[in-house]
């Protein structure tokens, strides 16, 4: 969601959005998309057009994984800030071997995990809810079902279905606080409703596979391709930018516009004005590139010129 671009911002309709967007359930995103329509009834209209892409409570419940934002990747870019300043096949062999020893250790890690293992993030999770879950209190209703009050609100539980009206069980595939008070209440272990994914097959299928070493490039066989050379034209230097003859060359020209534009110029003035103007602009250019290759219409019509 581009909501900037849009015209939508601001610390309250901020606020609003990840309100929405961190919900789990319908009922708690409702509320949130009514006061950001009073805010905005046109964001409303743009938020709707997508809600599957951004609020929780609406991704695939078969995936567990409730992220919506782009946190990994900034993890990753924060990971090879180190090797931005290194040339493109320096960088590249960097970020390999940095990904070779990152899978390294996790394909390591997977052949010690037992079977019905965690993974370390489940752990963490089921630790965290744990605590919050001493706050809740739970009743049993019967045919599996449960109520748990949380507060001043009420959750049913249903551990046949694994799901609570809270939403956050479905979506994330680790017992929320609500589930886990009824499962500790009924003596009940709870990595038993924990989703496979989190556990040790997954993690093993995941990372089944990983990255062998590569020799040295001196020692790679001839595949008979050609090799790339660097360009044989080169940039032109920033430095050139703040040279007196770029920078008479446009101060003239912008002056000579505003002039004409003006109408206070007499007609011999504008024939020696075009002249300098050209002159200069032929200098920068025979300086920039011979072949003027990056403004050919330019290039042209100073070459035809017969003013210098």
């Amino acid at each position: 969601m581009n909501c900037k671009n849009n015209g939508f911002s601001g610390s309250a309709f901020h606020k609003l959005f990840w309100i929405a967007a961190n919900a789990y359930n319908e009922y708690v995103f409702g509320k949130a998309m009514e006061k950001i329509s009073e805010y905005n009834a046109n964001a409303t209209a743009y938020l709707n057009s997508c809600i599957e892409q951004w609020s929780r409570h609406k991704f695939d419940s078969t995936v567990c994984c409730d992220h919506n934002t782009t946190n990994f990747v900034e993890s990753f870019n924060a990971c090879t800030k180190p090797f931005r300043d290194m040339p493109v096949f320096s960088l590249l062999e960097a970020i390999r071997s940095w990904c070779m020893q990152r899978v390294g250790a996790r394909f390591d890690k997977a052949v010690d995990m037992e079977e019905g293992q965690l993974t370390a993030y489940a752990l963490k999770e089921l630790e965290e809810r744990t605590a919050e879950s001493r706050l809740c209190y739970a009743t049993a209703c019967g045919g599996g079902e449960f109520e748990v009050r949380d507060g001043h609100v009420n959750f049913p539980i249903r551990l046949a279905t694994r799901s609570c009206a809270c939403g956050k069980w479905q979506i994330c595939g680790i017992p929320c606080k609500h589930a886990l008070r009824v499962i500790y209440d009924q003596r009940m272990n709870p990595h038993d409703f924990i989703s496979p994914w989190f556990k040790a097959a997954a993690y093993k299928l995941t990372y089944a596979e990983h990255i062998h070493p590569m020799a040295d490039p001196s020692q790679w066989p001839d595949f008979g391709l050609p090799s790339i050379q660097p360009p044989t034209i080169k940039r032109p230097s920033a430095l050139f930018l703040h040279s007196p003859v770029f920078i008479i060359s446009v101060s003239l020209a912008l002056n000579f516009i505003t002039c004409v534009l003006k109408k206070t110029f007499a007609p011999f003035e504008i024939i020696t004005r075009i002249t300098l103007v050209v002159k200069l602009l032929r200098i920068f250019f025979r300086f920039r590139a011979p072949n003027c290759k990056s403004s050919p219409a330019i290039a042209i019509f100073i070459r035809n010129s017969n003013v210098c």
